[in-house]
């Protein structure tokens, strides 16, 4: 692991910045402000910790002005933990650049022209400061190179340096000199005035309507071959329109500035002469609509069909809590669909936290829906897990109470349903049910309100609007099966699918869980006083004080029972299955650290 490690990051050429360098770097900006800048190899954030005041404790907010590219997703968890912003991967294959006053990096040695080149493109206004090879810059065998040279002898300069990576501090050392490329852009704002001021000196004829000839109402664009192709077009023109309009308010502002002060403002005494903008101002107004911009196209793929259709509705508040890093990524074909196929590889992993989901939304709140097994893993305080199944027979859900003159189902009960219906077609093996739980409800509301039980695909439903409980009656005991098992091993509950236990006793007493549940109640009500203590309502919050207590005193009245029926519980793994067990039991350990749609994104 470690040597595949390691070879991918010397794919990467990665080089740590040494401290030194990285506040050498920093201090070549002419501008000790930047309003806005990027670091197009950001690595684990080693350049961006030169820019740091040793003088003041360090802070996220620190960082809030920096987005930054980084190519190995390994290193992004560090950088989020700097509180840089993550805007895409590969900054060779960036499109916009006109938001930032500086662009600052350490990229790989072997591309370093071609990252100065791009960033010098993508900027607007700003200075460049960049870390290449010595050689890049010495020896100018190529096109690239020759062009670099050009721009340093024309707008910048270099400043070269032995050692660099050969310093005690240094992560990876390496004998290369390396040169700090420093150039700076200015954009030509004096543009925005310039014009031919003896041009077409004649009488003025021109009125409003001949002014307004020139705009008509955009067409909307046809679809071409791919949706997503065409949303990135319609983004595209949107940037392209937003920044054009900028530019001309700049001009109009400037032209209006030359023409002076109004009649009225003059003979008043005041002014209200306009001024021609600054670049720091464009540049600002460029970067907040863009980034407006940018949010509603990725918006409209999260919340497309083809993300949505895949998800629950507590899947989908995770979307939208990762939404913001999402959205820092530019909105080019090739991240969404890094984003969609991203989606579809954590389908698995997406799929298990929608079950987990309804799984805890049944279980949750009425105690009554759940029997109760000896789970299969022990914690980190050596008591055993108590595992929970839904019942096979009936299970009710509170909280939908509405009044008779309700015309329709609550949207908080369509939701549920809408997530049942997902949830159970995906363990039936189906895209969709054949007769939805929500077209059901809406089909027969008015039946449902008055008493009558209706059926779904997967489920008999009664409604009780006074008290506002849904009652399930699921019509296939495997389905609920399927999902106590698959719930049951994400949780630990029980052993990987794999993995063969020394006796049967393990699954016996797991299979009779739902017939044995009063005596175990019985068995467990002997262990507490009073109600506010109660174990079985506690088991569901690991936070609660007393959860450790309820843990024990469930697993006992579990031992009881089962040792009353000769049910002999055994954990030991059979032999032959032990290591490949553990493996995977290790395996699912990591993935259960992952956010699926971060790693999509």
């Amino acid at each position: 692991m470690n040597a595949k490690f390691n070879d991918t990051h010397n794919g990467f050429q990665y080089y740590p910045t040494p401290i030194d360098l990285a506040a050498r770097v920093w201090k070549k900006l002419k501008d000790r402000h930047p309003s806005r800048v990027l670091e197009p190899s950001a690595g684990k954030g080693h350049l961006l910790k030169g820019k740091l005041n040793p003088r003041y404790e360090y802070s996220k907010e620190y960082f809030h002005n920096i987005d930054c590219c980084e190519i190995d997703v390994r290193h992004h968890a560090d950088l989020r933990e700097l509180g840089v912003k993550i805007v895409g991967h590969d900054f060779l294959a960036m499109e916009s650049g006109a938001c930032y006053s500086a662009i600052v990096g350490n990229p790989p040695f072997h591309s370093g022209e071609k990252h100065v080149l791009k960033a010098w493109d993508l900027l607007w206004d700003g200075e460049v400061v960049m870390i290449v090879n010595a050689e890049t810059v010495r020896n100018p065998l190529n096109a690239e190179r020759r062009r670099l040279v050009s721009l340093i002898d024309e707008y910048g300069d270099v400043e070269y340096v032995q050692g660099a990576f050969q310093v005690e501090d240094a992560e990876r050392k390496t004998p290369v000199d390396i040169a700090i490329v420093h150039l700076v852009k200015r954009a030509e704002v004096g543009s925005f005035v310039t014009m031919d001021l003896l041009r077409d000196m004649t009488r003025d004829t021109v009125d409003g309507e001949q002014l307004g000839n020139g705009y008509a109402v955009p067409h909307q664009l046809a679809l071409p071959v791919s949706e997503i192709e065409n949303r990135v077009r319609i983004f595209n023109a949107a940037v392209v329109s937003a920044r054009d309009a900028i530019f001309v308010q700049a001009q109009a502002s400037a032209y209006a500035g030359m023409l002076g002060d109004s009649m009225g403002a003059r003979s008043s005494g005041t002014s209200d002469r306009d001024h021609a903008p600054t670049a720091d101002y464009v540049r600002g107004a460029l970067g907040t609509v863009y980034g407006e911009l940018k949010e509603r196209g990725w918006a409209s793929i999260v919340r497309s069909a083809d993300v949505t259709s895949r998800l629950s509705s507590e899947a989908l508040k995770r979307v939208e809590a990762e939404f913001k890093l999402i959205s820092e990524l530019e909105f080019t074909v090739k991240n969404i669909y890094s984003f969609l196929i991203g989606v579809c590889e954590q389908q698995g992993r997406i799929q298990i936290d929608m079950l987990c989901d309804i799984f805890d939304r049944i279980t949750r709140y009425h105690s009554d829906n759940t029997a109760y097994y000896r789970g299969w893993k022990s914690n980190d305080k050596h008591y055993r897990s108590i595992g929970r199944r839904i019942r096979h027979t009936r299970f009710v859900i509170p909280g939908f109470a509405v009044g008779r003159g309700a015309r329709s189902p609550s949207w908080e009960m369509e939701r549920l349903l809408a997530d049942f219906d997902k949830g159970f077609a995906l363990l039936a093996g189906n895209a969709t049910p054949e007769v939805s739980l929500v077209s059901a409800c809406n089909a027969h509301w008015t039946e449902l309100k008055y008493g009558a039980r209706i059926e779904s695909s997967y489920f008999d439903l009664r409604f009780y609007p006074g008290i506002g409980t849904l009652h399930f009656f699921p019509r296939d005991k495997q389905l609920i099966d399927r999902l106590n098992r698959a719930v049951g091993r994400q949780r630990g509950w029980l052993p990987a699918e794999n993995l063969k236990l020394e006796s049967a006793g393990f699954w016996e007493q797991f299979d009779k869980a739902e017939k044995l549940d009063k005596e175990i109640r019985k068995a467990v009500a002997k262990r507490y006083r009073g109600c506010s203590d109660e174990p079985l309502r506690t088991l569901g919050n690991e936070n609660w004080d007393g959860h450790e207590r309820a843990c024990l005193q469930v697993d006992e009245a579990l031992q009881e029972v089962h040792e009353a029926h000769d049910i002999q519980v055994d954990f030991r793994v059979a032999f032959d299955a032990r290591k490949e067990g553990a493996l995977e039991t290790q395996v699912e350990a990591h993935a259960q650290t992952q956010l699926p749609l971060l790693l999509a994104a």
